[in-house]
């Protein structure tokens, strides 16, 4: 497929819409992975929301050394401090 992969101009269209609203698309999927986060309980599953939440952050641009300081402590509250600055950016 790399070289002359041929997009039509339906499928050109749709690749453009989704780096267009890409932006908007991480910020809601952080919004909802912490929502997700402050109901779950400990355990397994919690420890997945953390390191997806943790992901999610990287890529809105969360400088990494903050994102893994707020997974290491897991506080709640620095972690919706961190999402709050991605959502503004």
């Amino acid at each position: 497929m790399a070289g002359g992969q041929y997009f039509s101009p339906y499928q050109k269209k749709i690749v453009g819409r989704f780096y267009e609203h890409r932006d908007a698309a991480v910020t809601q999927k952080l919004g909802e992975t912490l929502s997700e986060l402050a109901l779950s309980t400990p355990g397994k599953a919690q420890d997945k929301l953390w390191a997806r939440l943790g992901e999610w952050l990287v890529k809105a641009g969360a400088e990494p050394a903050k994102v893994q300081a707020v997974l290491a402590s897991k506080d709640l509250k620095a972690a919706g401090g961190l999402v709050e600055k991605a959502m503004r950016v």
